[in-house]
């Protein structure tokens, strides 16, 4: 008997649209139809994995997915196609590994794809699941509290929450227009902001938050920035944050954000901000973004 797997992502499981599905298939195809929002993504550091909470299916066990209907849940569609692509599994939709990652979800598929170092990370597109999706993650792949909840199409900060219990995860404020990314929290003193300009590392700039009243290192949530030479960071530091941006196809121009955990000193990227605002920021660090602007514009002028 063929298996075969079709993702949905609004209509309800019991409804119209799956009784034709299975009603349909031929003789020898036994069709399953799921939700995607029955699905916890997750990242484990070693592993990108895509679970049913359920427990009641494996991706491993169907002959063919398709992938129906993602438009509404673009994340878990991109998701879905680049893990059944890695996994050399055949499904349709395959138009959905064509979406630029407009969010924190896809651009940490393309990541850690690419072997590029990330947080350990998870992510459900049903925000009443985000304490269930801890308790799976806790057991699962030991996640523990701290944690680091935030908005995936959020900026600046915003949005972003350090929960430290299952109580201050229940009764985050979250908007229902938004999906939340949630990730272990790396101790750390600052961040970095490595500017990548035609595929060359041009300028870091250290963020430093001022006090323990928050864990975020964002200028416009009062952290202090500065002008660092590379020369006093760890040496793989440049080879990440350009590896990072053409993960992405940024190598053109990224802002790529990277923290140092400060007990083990590994390395993490956070983000690759596809438009780095080079006017904007602290004014100490404004002259050097745009001299470095300027500097990349007119090496590309001289190239014609």
């Amino acid at each position: 008997m063929q298996k075969i797997l079709i993702l949905i992502s609004w209509q309800p499981e019991d409804g119209l649209t799956v009784e034709r599905y299975k009603s349909r298939a031929l003789e020898h195809q036994h069709v399953t139809v799921r939700r995607m929002d029955s699905f916890f993504v997750s990242w484990n550091g070693q592993v990108l994995d895509i679970t049913d909470l359920r427990g009641e299916i494996r991706l491993k066990d169907f002959d063919v997915v398709h992938i129906a209907g993602w438009q509404p849940e673009p994340d878990m569609g991109y998701v879905f196609a680049h893990v059944l692509k890695q996994r050399n599994m055949p499904f349709v939709g395959k138009t959905a590994l064509e979406l630029y990652p407009r969010s924190k979800v896809g651009e940490m598929v393309r990541l850690v794809l690419s072997d590029t170092p990330y947080p350990k990370s998870f992510y459900t597109c049903d925000n009443t699941k985000l304490t269930a999706m801890w308790n799976w993650a806790h057991e699962r792949h030991g996640l523990e509290f701290p944690v680091v909840v935030k908005a995936s199409t959020a900026s600046k900060g915003d949005d972003n929450y350090l929960v430290r219990s299952r109580e201050e995860l229940t009764a985050l404020p979250l908007n229902p227009d938004y999906r939340y990314l949630m990730q272990e929290c790396i101790a750390n003193e600052r961040d970095y902001r490595v500017l990548v300009l035609g595929g060359k590392v041009e300028l870091v700039i250290q963020r430093t938050r001022q006090n323990d009243d928050t864990h975020l290192n964002n200028t416009s949530q009062g952290a202090v920035a500065e002008v660092v030479e590379l020369s006093g960071l760890p040496a793989h530091l440049s080879d990440t944050a350009v590896a990072a941006a053409r993960a992405l196809g940024r190598e053109d121009i990224a802002g790529v954000d990277i923290l140092i955990d400060r007990e083990k000193g590994d390395l993490y990227v956070l983000e690759v901000n596809k438009t780095p605002h080079m006017s904007l920021g602290a004014e100490n660090v404004i002259e050097h973004k745009l001299h470095a602007l300027f500097t990349y514009l007119d090496r590309i002028a001289n190239q014609r």
